[in-house]
């Protein structure tokens, strides 16, 4: 949910993640920017053996992270980004519903991703 809290700051809990989070309501941004920061793609998705995360719309940077999560909000995959076309095989993993997190420097996206063998 989301909350304000007495200093006026607004805070939301992120169940997936079991995390919470506050908003910076001093940085303006416009619609086109939050639209292309979060598009990223997850192919093939269900996943078999691997899948691919890739995206032309945000750019790669030192803040630039790859999180993967299990439905438990337990982290299975961390990594930095270099690249904007990341392959992951999933050969050892359950099968399942997953959550993959980037992180780039104007915030987080997430996305689910079906892992079925």
């Amino acid at each position: 949910g989301v909350k304000i809290g007495p200093d006026g700051k607004i805070w939301y809990v992120n169940q997936l993640l079991n995390t919470v989070v506050r908003v910076d309501t001093s940085i303006s941004i416009n619609l086109h920017e939050v639209t292309s920061a979060a598009d990223f793609n997850i192919y093939p998705n269900p996943a078999d053996k691997e899948f691919t995360v890739y995206s032309s719309q945000f750019s790669v940077d030192k803040q630039s992270r790859l999180k993967i999560f299990n439905m438990m909000g337990k982290e299975v995959f961390s990594k930095s980004l270099t690249t904007l076309n990341y392959q992951l095989s999933t050969m050892n993993w359950s099968n399942g519903v997953y959550f993959v997190q980037i992180t780039y420097s104007n915030g987080t996206t997430t996305k689910k991703l079906v892992v079925r063998h």
